[in-house]
């Protein structure tokens, strides 16, 4: 890559490939692809970049809210069966089958890999 450059006014992207002179050009979307007289690509123009920028944003930004939710459904269907354990233990308190309770929890923590700190 030989410069980038971005022209405000035009709101575009320009990146310079090589240096070899331009013939003729592509278009395809908000890409112009500038070539050589053998079809070697000179230069990149990305239009309404400003726009596809705001786009790449909001995929990024929009994958790692996604995550974050996903982890957080996935930590509310831990502490939902981790309750109904616990909801369990209480009334199996007054009963004499606290130890088999505290086994169940300690196997389900180790199978869903639940560490509590």
């Amino acid at each position: 890559m030989k410069s980038i450059k971005y022209s405000k006014d035009a709101d575009a992207a320009l990146i310079e490939l090589s240096h070899a002179a331009i013939d003729h050009a592509k278009e395809s979307g908000p890409f112009i692809i500038h070539f050589s007289k053998n079809r070697t690509p000179v230069l990149l123009e990305i239009l309404n970049f400003s726009e596809i920028l705001e786009q790449l944003e909001l995929a990024v930004y929009g994958k790692s809210i996604a995550k974050v939710l996903e982890i957080n459904e996935q930590r509310i269907r831990e502490l939902a069966a981790l309750n109904k354990l616990f909801q369990q233990y209480l009334e199996e308190r007054f009963t004499g089958q606290v130890g088999k309770l505290f086994g169940e929890i300690s196997e389900y923590l180790a199978r869903e890999q639940i560490r509590l700190h």
